[in-house]
C-alpha cells in the first residue's frame, strides 16, 4: 500500500512539473504541458487553446524606395525616393490575423522640372523644383495570415507633414523662391505583403505601396511610393 501511494506522488509531481500555470485572456487560469526535456531545461509547448494569451510583439521597421509626387496638378508627377524609419507593436489575434500599430517617420525628396505652370492664363515657366517632405505618421494595420507564403496586409494612417519646395522660376526674368509648411494634416493608405526573411520570423520582408495626401498651402500634395522594406522583432 506503501508502494502504490509512493508510486501514485511520484507520477503526480511529475507531471506538475512538467506544466505551468498561466492566465488567458479571459481571465480563467489554466495549466499546460511543456516538452521533453533537455538537460533539465523544459521546452515550452505551444497550447492550441482559442482562449490563449495574447501575444504581442514590438518591432522596429526600415524601408526605401521609389516616390512620385502630384502638387495640384501643375505638372503630373515628378519622381524621387522615400525612406523611412517606424516603430510598433504587433498583436497576434489568433492563426488569421494580426493587428499592427506604430509610429512612422518619413523623409521623400523629389526633383522635377522643366514645366509651365498655369498655361495660357498668367504664365510662369518653372525651371526647375525640388521638394522635400517629412512626415510623421501614426499607422494602423491588418495582416491577413494566410497558408501561403507571402501573408497580405492593408493599412491607414494619420500624421502631419512638413514639406519644403526650392523653385527656380522664369517669369520676365529668372526668380529662385523657397516656399515651406509645417504641420499639415497627413492621411495615408497602404497596401503591401511580407515574408519570412528569418525562420523563427525575427525578420519579415516587406513589400509596398503607400499613397500619402495632404492640403499645403492651398494645394493639394499627393505622394506615392512603392517600397521593400525589413521588420525586425525587437
Amino acid at each position: 500500500m506503501k508502494k502504490l501511494a509512493l508510486a501514485t506522488m511520484m507520477i503526480f509531481m511529475t507531471a506538475a512539473a512538467q506544466a505551468e500555470y498561466y492566465r488567458t485572456a479571459s481571465g480563467r487560469v489554466k495549466w499546460r504541458d511543456l516538452g521533453p526535456s533537455s538537460n533539465n531545461r523544459y521546452v515550452e509547448s505551444t497550447p492550441k487553446s482559442e482562449d490563449s494569451n495574447l501575444i504581442i510583439t514590438p518591432y522596429a521597421s526600415l524601408r526605401a524606395g521609389f516616390a512620385q509626387v502630384s502638387i495640384d496638378s501643375f505638372n503630373g508627377f515628378d519622381n524621387g525616393a522615400s525612406g523611412a524609419v517606424a516603430l510598433g507593436l504587433k498583436f497576434k489575434l489568433n492563426d488569421r490575423f494580426n493587428i499592427r500599430f506604430e509610429g512612422e517617420a518619413v523623409y521623400n525628396l523629389y526633383r522635377g522640372g522643366p514645366f509651365e505652370m498655369y498655361p495660357g492664363t498668367w504664365s510662369a515657366f518653372i525651371y526647375n523644383i525640388e521638394t522635400s517632405q517629412r512626415v510623421f505618421m501614426a499607422n494602423f494595420y491588418i495582416d491577413f495570415l494566410t497558408d501561403q507564403i507571402i501573408k497580405p496586409y492593408l493599412g491607414f494612417g494619420v500624421g502631419a507633414m512638413n514639406i519644403a519646395a526650392d523653385i527656380e522660376v522664369i517669369q520676365g526674368g529668372f526668380l529662385d523662391q523657397r516656399l515651406s509648411q509645417s504641420g499639415s494634416l497627413t492621411t495615408g493608405f497602404y497596401g503591401g505583403f511580407g515574408f519570412n526573411i528569418t525562420s523563427d520570423g525575427s525578420a519579415i520582408g516587406d513589400v509596398g505601396v503607400r499613397y500619402l495626401n495632404a492640403q499645403v498651402l492651398g494645394l493639394t500634395v499627393s505622394s506615392i511610393s512603392y517600397n521593400l522594406g525589413v521588420r525586425f522583432r525587437l
